[in-house]
């Protein structure tokens, strides 16, 4: 038989864990942007270009909304657009650094802040969705002379983070390089053509 105020506090327990995904602690103290053993050796790299951008650390948290594209290519400056929810809107915030995205950060240089329609929200969901993005796994992708392509996202209660290595426009990556650059063209900092890998 089990008591009535132990059903409770089993059904409480159960409800106040996220589902399937990371959840990020959320510690004040942590400094770093990423956690886990797998993006330790990319913590000073991507980090120091986040940190430069005065961008926040993502943590798992009820009724938490974000979608960061951070896009590090080697000798273009880097990147960062950040969708997030503020109450009952959306809004973006757009970053881009003098630097170069394999090399030095530099000094920011755009920072562009707007609001999101909600279609346009509704569009990244179906995306980050169709693109399978929870289920995503972890690729040793870094290579030379070409683009870090991370995109966080922390929704439900979930933190998850999928790092690639200048993904295609075709193949198993190329649904992953259209969120990405679905995100970027929201905030009016995509390149030329010919500077997008």
């Amino acid at each position: 038989m089990v008591y009535p105020l132990v059903a409770l506090l089993i059904a409480s327990q159960m409800a106040a864990q996220p589902p399937s995904g990371r959840a990020r602690d959320c510690k004040p103290t942590d400094p770093s942007y990423f956690s886990g053993t797998e993006f330790a050796d990319r913590e000073s790299w991507y980090g120091k270009h986040l940190a430069a951008m005065k961008e926040p650390r993502l943590c798992a948290a009820p009724g938490v909304e974000v979608y960061r594209f951070l896009w590090l290519r080697s000798f273009h400056n880097p990147i960062v657009v950040r969708i997030q929810r503020d109450g009952d809107h959306y809004t973006l915030h757009g970053k881009q650094l003098s630097g170069a995205g394999g090399y030095e950060p530099g000094e920011l240089l755009r920072d562009t802040t707007i609001r999101v329609t909600n279609q346009q929200i509704t569009s990244i969901r179906a995306l980050v969705d169709n693109t399978r993005f929870w289920s995503m796994g972890e690729e040793r992708s870094l290579g030379h002379d070409g683009a870090q392509w991370v995109l966080e996202v922390v929704s439900t209660g979930r933190y998850h983070v999928v790092d690639r290595w200048s993904p295609g426009d075709d193949g198993k990556s190329s649904s992953f390089q259209r969120l990405c650059l679905e995100i970027l063209a929201l905030s009016g900092l995509t390149p030329n053509p010919s500077e997008i890998y």
